[in-house]
């Protein structure tokens, strides 16, 4: 006569295939998740050693509703953009030493 207990505690091989099927589904479901989350915590932070560009807003005149003439300064360099409701164009590079032009686009009318 078989014993009871070792009966009750045997697991048909059948059921052992789709026990480790779903423990693999999980694993394989985890791991995706993990790296989802760390592609896209990377992914904002950009690269390593990244340089970080240092931008200022110097002066913007309206000319518009939606059109308006920046000039900025990137990295010790003063440029002049044009902005529009669909894009920003660069217009032209100041000289440091010309310092009246982005005074007058920062006074008001």
């Amino acid at each position: 006569m078989a014993d009871p207990i070792s009966a009750t505690t045997s697991v048909p091989a059948s059921d052992v295939g789709v026990l480790s099927s779903w423990i693999w589904l999980f694993a394989l479901t985890a791991l995706v998740v993990i790296a989802s989350f760390l592609f896209a915590r990377f992914q904002r932070r950009g690269p390593v050693g990244s340089h970080k560009v240092e931008i200022r807003l110097l002066g913007m005149r309206r000319l518009g509703p939606r059109e308006a003439i920046v000039v900025a300064e990137i990295d010790g360099r003063k440029i002049v953009l044009g902005h529009t409701a669909a894009s920003v164009n660069f217009i032209a590079e100041l000289a440091n030493s010309n310092s009246s032009v982005a005074d007058a686009a920062t006074s008001p009318e």
